[in-house]
């Protein structure tokens, strides 16, 4: 079933600012996938710790002030932020199917915006994290947008590509060195060998 793009509804959600929410959210999966590799580490650990270092990437950028179109709503560990005027929250989910609470149940943050938007418009949105649950076999963020009822309105699915860090190094350029000039040894006579001695 194709649904239509966000920016059908909202402008607000314009593709620029899905994929950087997107890629803050997978940035951050990977770095922690990455970094938490002991052997006291499991999928709990790991998954706290994303969550943890998505959300509060979420609110750094958000209070910084740099985007003018992305604030907070609910700074708590059941984070709402603000897509130009648009609630939106974010969980690591099945897309297809999603269970969790912060995809299939509403926030007190989200519910004004709901009650302002027409009933057949997507009104409550929230990015998955989908590791590979879904349709594709490597993460991808899809946002969903749900209806005033939970039916599902539209759908955008980011690129599956992993960032990899690139490091840019001052290369000096090449120099032409002649050859070295190489010429037999002379060989040492007695009396040169004396004033060495001396």
């Amino acid at each position: 079933m194709n649904l239509p793009l966000p920016n059908k509804f909202h402008p607000d959600l314009t593709e620029d600012r899905l994929s950087f929410i997107s890629n803050i959210l997978l940035e951050e999966y990977y770095k922690t996938e990455d970094e938490l590799t002991s052997e006291f580490d499991d999928n709990y650990t790991r998954g706290c710790t994303v969550f943890g270092r998505q959300k509060n990437r979420i609110k750094k950028i958000a209070v910084s002030g740099t985007y003018d179109w992305l604030t907070i709503v609910n700074s708590s560990n059941d984070l709402v932020f603000k897509i130009g005027i648009i609630p939106c929250r974010f969980s690591t989910d099945d897309p297809q199917k999603p269970c969790k609470n912060a995809v299939i149940n509403i926030h007190q943050a989200q519910i004004p915006f709901i009650d302002e938007a027409d009933s057949n418009e997507p009104s409550r949105f929230c990015f998955i994290l989908d590791k590979g649950m879904g349709n594709s076999d490597d993460p991808v963020v899809v946002l969903l947008g749900f209806d005033e009822f939970g039916i599902e309105k539209c759908r955008w699915v980011s690129d599956a590509i992993r960032v990899f860090n690139t490091i840019t190094a001052n290369i000096p350029s090449t120099v032409e060195i002649a050859k070295p000039s190489i010429s037999p040894k002379r060989s040492v006579s007695h009396n040169d060998q004396a004033k060495n001695d001396l």
